[in-house]
């Protein structure tokens, strides 16, 4: 676990836009990897000020599947797991200059987390860095 002061740091030198926004997001909501990559425009709501929880993505294969690992979509395990999280100031400013940056295609469904044209399929996170070596949140 990271210290506050650990957590400030990386943030501090995480590139501006997709990493700025997904590691401050991380550190101040403590949602859990499944439910970063499952966060849609639509459950950022900047004049509430949450972010609300309401999906996990797993991209792990079925038992015993025989198909190509896609981005399947789960409920919250627990009522206590779907949620609506107070969204910092700061975090709000960052996310509102993320939101700007992305493709404006469908803006409501597209994933938080994504950097695909049409932001409508969440981003892989183990594979999509991880080909170009780059450090991805497991490895941090």
């Amino acid at each position: 676990m990271l210290s506050p002061d650990e957590v400030a740091r990386l943030v501090a030198h995480a590139e501006r836009g997709f990493y700025e926004a997904y590691l401050l997001t991380a550190a101040l909501t403590g949602a859990r990897v499944g439910e970063l990559t499952g966060l849609r425009w639509d459950d950022v709501d900047f004049t509430a000020g949450t972010i609300t929880t309401r999906r996990n993505v797993s991209w792990a294969k079925p038992r015993g599947s025989t198909e190509r690992a896609r981005a399947r979509f789960y409920e919250p395990k627990t009522a206590h797991s779907r949620r609506a999280i107070p969204m910092a100031p700061e975090l709000a400013s960052v996310l509102k200059r993320w939101k700007l940056a992305c493709p404006r295609r469908s803006v409501a469904r597209a994933f938080v987390a994504c950097r695909h044209v049409e932001g409508l399929q969440p981003l892989v996170p183990w594979y999509e860095d991880r080909r170009r070596g780059e450090p991805w949140t497991h490895d941090l």
